[in-house]
């Protein structure tokens, strides 16, 4: 690995001689390039999969496991401190995983590594469950909004056997008022979290044409931003 890094490191040595020539702009896209071919090369090589095998659950008559579809999607992930792009990504609810793959073999992550991860167009962020910050469990939050009012979502699926072995999905609301995850599930239990903007956070939703019927998360999200907004015009 240290024979590797070096070799990228005399690869950016003729792109400094040219940037004491005063061609930057060469330079910017040349520096770009060594580090973009590091990345991509580095990537296969690094401790992202240094995982486990994963194993399955083999018994299921009826859907799946995963987030969202059944295959991997490309995505990134901060896995050791480290953020990686175009990573393929699977999320195993069952199991609470996060799934990689290289050459044909399945690799699950160790938890405690990842920060957070994103795929079709969705984030998710590690959330070590404390006393003070209330969260149920350790585990991987969907942000629905990311503010001063932070707004999360935790999914989970499960295998009911009454039922043939069908995958059962669920999902918990949050959202976060003083640094605590206040679990929500309607309308009027995220606007009880906001009882001193209650009203005018209601004519915001009307005007803008959110109904929680339609779209749960969706409506937490817009009273999370709505509040923080609000909030900042009285500041």
């Amino acid at each position: 690995m240290m024979g590797f890094v070096r070799g990228v490191f005399l690869l950016l040595l003729p792109i400094t001689a040219v940037a004491q020539a005063g061609d930057t702009t060469f330079v910017d896209v040349s520096r770009k390039s060594a580090i973009d071919f590091y990345h991509a090369t580095f990537i296969k090589q690094s401790a992202l999969f240094n995982g486990t095998l994963y194993q399955p659950y083999g018994r299921i008559t009826e859907g799946h496991v995963f987030l969202g579809e059944d295959d991997f999607r490309e995505g990134a992930i901060e896995f050791e401190g480290v953020t990686y792009g175009s990573v393929s990504l699977k999320y195993d609810l069952l199991q609470d995983a996060v799934l990689t793959e290289k050459n044909g073999t399945i690799i699950r992550l160790a938890q405690e590594h990842i920060s957070f991860f994103h795929f079709a167009g969705r984030h998710f962020v590690r959330l070590e469950a404390t006393s003070a910050n209330r969260a149920p469990k350790t585990s991987f939050y969907e942000v629905l909004y990311d503010g001063p009012t932070t707004a999360y979502a935790l999914h989970k699926k499960e295998i009911d056997a009454r039922a043939n072995l069908k995958v059962m999905e669920s999902t918990k609301y949050f959202v976060v008022r003083n640094g605590a995850l206040y679990p929500v599930r309607n309308r009027s239990s995220v606007l009880k979290l906001f009882p001193e903007k209650s009203k005018e956070i209601k004519q915001r939703l009307a005007a803008e044409g959110i109904h929680f019927r339609e779209n749960v998360a969706l409506g937490i999200a817009a009273i999370a931003r709505i509040y923080d907004q609000l909030k900042q015009t009285t500041q």
